[in-house]
């Protein structure tokens, strides 16, 4: 049981960086990312308690990929707004949409 809590943590604390087409990097907490997961497992299954879905989310997004292709295909730069940070600023106007889309991704 105490490794399962451990690998929650580590889903808590590790941050999605985004690379935007003005140069700055962005931060989003992968735990976001798994609560958007989790509530579409909840509206997929009624009876599906949000507790469990969000252990769902946590133990499939150990796998990057798994984070990376639901950020991109599944989530909009509208959805992690409010939870993003600048890693690296840069000075331009910028299209956080089409960055959020089609920027490089790393999680670290």
């Amino acid at each position: 049981m105490r490794e399962d809590k451990q690998d929650r943590r580590n889903v808590r604390a590790r941050q999605l960086h985004i690379d935007m087409p003005d140069g700055a990097v962005w931060g989003v907490p992968v735990a976001i990312i798994a609560q958007s997961y989790a509530a579409y497992l909840g509206d997929e299954n009624s009876k599906l308690l949000h507790s469990a879905a969000l252990k769902m989310a946590f133990e499939r997004f150990e796998d990057d990929e798994e984070v990376l292709d639901w950020a991109a295909n599944n989530m909009d730069w509208s959805d992690v707004e409010d939870y993003a940070y600048v890693v690296t600023d840069a000075a331009n106007d910028v299209d956080y949409d089409e960055g959020w889309t089609n920027g490089d991704k790393v999680i670290t």
